[in-house]
């Protein structure tokens, strides 16, 4: 051959395979730097590890000019042939898809009646659950507030007891403080009367002892006469 090297179009025009195939052939020897390489952005394929892949059906040493024509427009011809052949059986395969899905839906059309039935007991399940865990709710709710209620009751009366306790003790110190001062005030005016009388008793026997006082003083100064 006269080029080592082949673009994508000579690939397919030597080997008659479509542009897909020579296109997983460089996918598939794409880290083979001596089987594929990249230059400006195009593929370029080995011709000699290309030809040991697939037969080179038109070679451009051995052919004329009007022969590698012929050829070439052969070769687009079954290259277009396969294209058509593998729309043909991606257009297959999305009608067994279509098939497929068209079973599917006449089975849930079949089971439609027993679905809504199904969905029906499930949403009457759910709802009596729905209605017990209420209920349950509520129930605890009300418990925890008659137990609330009643500890609150508890405390209160509780307190109202200390309470009484408490107004019954002062009520008690209040006697007891009145009937210390009505005992001191009996003291105060018992001691007051005592000291009164003390008093008196004692300005009596000062005047007593001032009169012995002036009388032995008049008696000196009798003697101090005499003597004169």
């Amino acid at each position: 051959m006269a080029n080592e090297w082949l673009t994508v179009n000579e690939a397919i025009y030597l080997t008659g395979k479509s542009e897909p195939t020579i296109r997983r052939w460089c996918n598939e020897f794409k880290n083979n730097k001596k089987a594929y390489k990249k230059e400006h952005g195009k593929s370029l394929l080995n011709a000699e590890y290309l030809r040991k892949s697939y037969y080179f059906v038109n070679d451009s040493q051995k052919t004329s000019n009007d022969d590698s024509q012929h050829k070439k427009e052969a070769m687009q011809i079954v290259y277009n042939s396969e294209i058509m052949k593998a729309q043909i059986d991606q257009l297959k395969a999305k009608d067994k898809q279509i098939e497929e899905k068209n079973k599917q839906i006449k089975m849930l059309i079949n089971k439609k009646s027993y679905v809504w039935l199904i969905f029906f007991i499930i949403i009457v399940i759910m709802g009596v659950m729905g209605w017990f865990y209420r209920k349950e709710l509520v129930d605890a709710y009300n418990s925890k507030i008659t137990e609330i209620t009643t500890f609150k009751d508890e405390i209160i009366k509780d307190k109202e007891s200390n309470l009484q306790d408490t107004k019954n003790a002062l009520d008690e110190i209040r006697t007891a403080y009145q009937q210390t001062l009505k005992a001191v005030d009996l003291l105060h005016v018992k001691y007051n009367d005592k000291i009164e009388t003390k008093e008196k008793q004692y300005q009596e026997h000062l005047k007593s002892e001032q009169k012995k006082i002036m009388q032995l003083n008049d008696r000196i100064k009798d003697l101090e006469q005499k003597n004169k």
